[in-house]
């Protein structure tokens, strides 16, 4: 039994478990990915999906470096960033000096039924998607989504704004 079980779509979510785990062997990346397409497919979304491992940019240059590499990779013009990542990108932006826009996320979690009680944010989509469902999920995650940061925006914030 798993703390989902009491769930109103665990069968589903335990379905997708079940056949991601087939991927363990080839590691926790491989797993990963496997929900994450899984969870997609099971909301409707359809985007394309590229593990950086498979995109040729020099990964030994420092993270943010390596993020506008990927960037100009794939052909993107604004860069989503979570906010945690604000401290290195701070402090050396090449954002700054090209042609991506930089964003951070701004992400008001909102609250949902869950099944012991109380309301726990930031658990997984995994857990959220066993008490929604796929035709609640999207509208849950969207729910949330407020206007993006800019970098100017996080300056001289604390760690708590943040």
């Amino acid at each position: 039994d798993s703390v989902l079980s009491p769930t109103p779509y665990w069968n589903l979510v335990e379905g997708l478990l079940n056949k991601s785990f087939e991927q363990a062997d080839r590691g926790l990346s491989a797993l990963n990915i496997e929900l994450i397409k899984g969870i997609a497919d099971l909301v409707g979304i359809s985007s394309r999906c590229v593990d950086s491992r498979d995109i040729d940019v020099d990964n030994t240059s420092d993270k943010a470096d390596w993020l506008l590499g990927i960037c100009h990779s794939l052909g993107v013009q604004e860069y989503l960033s979570p906010v945690g990542s604000f401290d290195y990108l701070n402090e050396k932006n090449p954002f700054s000096e090209n042609d991506v826009a930089l964003r951070f996320l701004n992400y008001s979690h909102p609250t949902y039924p869950q099944h012991f009680g109380g309301f726990v944010p930031f658990m997984s989509a995994i857990e959220a998607l066993a008490h929604v469902g796929p035709e609640g999920f999207l509208p849950l995650v969207r729910s949330g989504r407020n206007a993006h940061h800019t970098i100017e925006h996080l300056r001289g914030r604390s760690d708590e704004e943040l």
